[in-house]
Parts: structure tokens; sequence; C-alpha cells
């Protein structure tokens, strides 16, 4: 099974594009974790999903308890700085668990 991380730019975009060019089937996860632009990049993700024939899957999860970075839309304290620190490692673990859970061959 082949999960694309779609975060609604240019690089998710163009490599869902490329993915469906090969014929190589994946599925679409973009998370929803508390981020201001969330409603904008979800737009984009179901408009390409649908031009591209790809499932969308949409986990939330709230990280706004670790970080008051400016993305998030709830941070406490908002701060100048705009890096969610390792927010890549938690998607990219998130979507291991679902392919572990969901696929034929599990990984475990």
């Amino acid at each position: 099974m082949n999960i694309l991380l779609y975060g609604g730019g240019v690089d998710s975009t163009t490599l869902m594009a490329y993915l469906y060019s090969k014929h190589i089937p994946f599925k679409v996860m973009h998370c929803n974790y508390g981020q201001k632009a969330f409603a904008r990049e979800r737009k984009a993700a179901k408009y390409f999903c649908k031009k591209y024939y790809a499932e969308l899957i949409t986990p939330k999860i709230d990280l706004t308890f670790a970080s008051s970075c400016t993305i998030l839309k709830r941070a406490a304290n908002p701060t100048a700085d705009t890096k969610l620190e390792l927010r890549n490692i938690v998607l990219m673990s998130l979507a291991g668990s679902y392919i572990a859970s969901n696929s034929k061959d599990s990984l475990n």
C-alpha cells in the first residue's frame, strides 16, 4: 500500500500527478493537526484526489499541546516561531501505522 502524505503544496501535488501518470496505486493522507491552513489544504486535497482518482484519508490529531508556533490555530501563546518541531516524523509515523493496520502485507 502506498500513502502520499499531502500538505497542499506544489511538491505533494506534483508527486500525486507523477504517481497517477505511472499507474502506481496510492491513497492520500492529509492530516488535520490543528494548522491554520487546514481548510485551504483540504480544499486542494479534495480537488486533486478527485482529479487523480485517489482515496482521501483525513486523520485528526491535536499537536497544539506540543507547540505554540504560529502555524497552529489554537496556540496558547503564539510565538514568532513557524516551525512545528518533528511534525514530519509524527505524520510519517501515523502513515506507517495506517499502512501496518490496513495492508494485506502487514509489517507485523
